[in-house]
């Protein structure tokens, strides 16, 4: 997954087999779980530590991963 430059990401990520990289100028706001990550140069990666906590009960929390399985 490569983000190129001056591109904007609000969300998560979940790509454990995936290498994830943020060229010039992109800004990635949230969260993500991947394989590799590089942050290239002037990009920003903002982690929302709101995330950590969410849960299913929380109204501003729209799409929670309760579980899943990998094979």
């Amino acid at each position: 997954m490569i983000f190129k430059n001056s591109s904007d990401f609000y969300g998560v990520i979940y790509a454990p087999n995936a290498e994830v990289i943020m060229n010039n100028s992109a800004n990635l706001y949230g969260a993500v779980v991947a394989k590799n990550f590089q942050q290239m140069n002037s990009g920003t990666f903002n982690y929302d530590a709101s995330l950590r906590d969410a849960s299913v009960n929380d109204e501003a929390v729209r799409f929670v991963v309760t579980n899943w399985h990998e094979q």
